[in-house]
């Protein structure tokens, strides 16, 4: 697995997702491919969305986060939701 896969996976884990396998491919429960939050506007935007409005956490990665959304930087934006929901699951 990827660097990559193993924090889309999280990320699945933090939207409530169970990862699957079928010992080649990874699926949630419903039996939907793994989001590709890394690569998808669409996949990461819900996830920002829990972040920003349900945890109620406040520092800098946020800032990070905002400044991505509005300059486009899908690549700073993704690494930033890795970087709080890490941090959440450490808390």
């Amino acid at each position: 697995m990827t660097g990559t896969t193993e924090k889309n996976i999280m990320i699945a884990e933090y939207m409530n997702k169970e990862i699957i396998t079928d010992g080649i491919s990874l699926f949630d429960t419903d039996y939907k491919p793994l989001p590709k939050y890394d690569e998808l506007w669409d996949e990461l935007m819900p996830v920002i969305y829990k972040l920003k409005w349900f945890e109620n956490f406040e520092d800098e990665i946020y800032s990070d986060i905002n400044d991505g959304l509005l300059n486009g930087l899908r690549n700073q934006t993704y690494d930033a939701v890795v970087t709080l929901i890490k941090k959440l699951k450490n808390k």
